[in-house]
């Protein structure tokens, strides 16, 4: 558990801007990628800065056929760069009926952990993570049970294995609002699935009781802090988000979702531009109008950015891992470079 001492040198490097520690050895990078234009060039361009890669390019049907696969540009790119490949297995369109079959047969999930093996064994990847989502609550058990099922298998084939799972704060279901536990949330039992995984990549973004930034830094503390009571720290990656959140003031909704590289688009021949910087939540917006209606983009920069990898080494966790390449500050390369991550 993190020293009330370390909290205080974490409020004090917020302030400054400084860091005052430095990042453990096996401190592990992971940007998550998605197959399109700007998620390729971003890789193509940064790949000697990335440590693991991600892609979200596998899914799977109710019948165990696993399909998918990685360009041969991308792969040649990835050897030449020495990145590590760790694919996110998905159901199927996130498809709650076909995860449901999944999960209510044995003998699928060995049929999908079986062509998993093959696959990595075929194209060099260093493991796999599930990234099953839109199961509720009642299928935690056996959502658990098939991490159980599948990571010996995986160690007794040399390959890593790993579970993203959707951010979590509290075991009390009222705790989160629009029946969210039940619908999605719950399905993730994080001692179980940390028990049977090299480590957890926990969604630490798209805040559910947000009027403001996709991820606030006391909203991910919280995350952080509840996890490490559930899983040893050494076994979570924290979720770190590229991506903003583009509010109408005055209905109090997201209208927009996008990208580092959209925000001066945003506001291009708008009035009343007014950038600003959250000291409280550490993250940056934007306020402008158009056709009199005001809107407010809270989004990450690499000084957001860091702040949140900042966080995930005081408290000693795996590492990170970013959603996702493409929509990211290009800034964030020079802070990696800096602190030498």
């Amino acid at each position: 558990m993190i020293s009330q001492r370390n909290i205080f040198i974490l409020s004090f490097l917020l302030v400054l801007g400084t860091p005052l520690f430095s990042f453990a050895q096996n401190f592990t990078k992971i940007f998550y990628y998605t197959e399109g234009i700007k998620s390729f060039a971003s890789f193509q361009k940064n790949a000697k800065n990335i440590e693991v890669v991600a892609p979200q390019v596998y899914s799977v049907d109710e019948t165990g056929e696993l399909t998918g696969g990685l360009s041969a540009e991308f792969l040649i790119i990835a050897r030449t760069n020495r990145v590590k490949i760790m694919p996110l297995l998905v159901n199927s369109q996130f498809s709650q009926d076909t995860l449901h079959q999944i999960l209510d047969n044995p003998t699928v999930q060995d049929k999908i952990i079986t062509q998993m093996i093959v696959e990595a064994k075929e194209f060099d990847f260093i493991g796999w993570q599930f990234d099953f989502e839109q199961m509720t609550d009642e299928y935690r058990d056996k959502y658990s049970a098939f991490a159980r099922r599948a990571y010996p298998k995986f160690k007794e084939a040399g390959l890593q294995f790993s579970v993203a799972v959707i951010a979590q704060y509290s075991l009390n279901p009222s705790d989160y609002p629009r029946n969210l536990w039940h619908r999605v949330i719950g399905a993730y039992d994080y001692r179980e699935l940390g028990k049977n995984s090299d480590f957890l990549s926990i969604m630490s973004y798209d805040e559910v009781d947000s009027a403001g930034p996709v991820a606030s830094l006391p909203w991910v503390k919280k995350v952080i802090r509840f996890a490490i009571g559930q899983v040893p720290a050494h076994k979570l990656s924290l979720g770190v988000p590229f991506y903003f959140w583009k509010w109408d003031q005055k209905t109090g909704k997201v209208v927009d979702i996008g990208g580092y590289g959209r925000i001066a688009e945003l506001t291009n021949g708008n009035q009343a531009v007014k950038w600003g910087w959250d000291p409280e939540l550490q993250v940056p917006f934007v306020d402008y109008f158009n056709s009199r209606k005001k809107y407010r983009a809270w989004y990450e920069n690499a000084k957001s950015f860091s702040r949140k990898v900042d966080l995930a080494s005081l408290y000693n966790l795996h590492g990170f891992s970013a959603w996702t390449l493409g929509l990211e500050d290009p800034g964030i390369y020079q802070y990696l470079r800096e602190r030498a991550i």
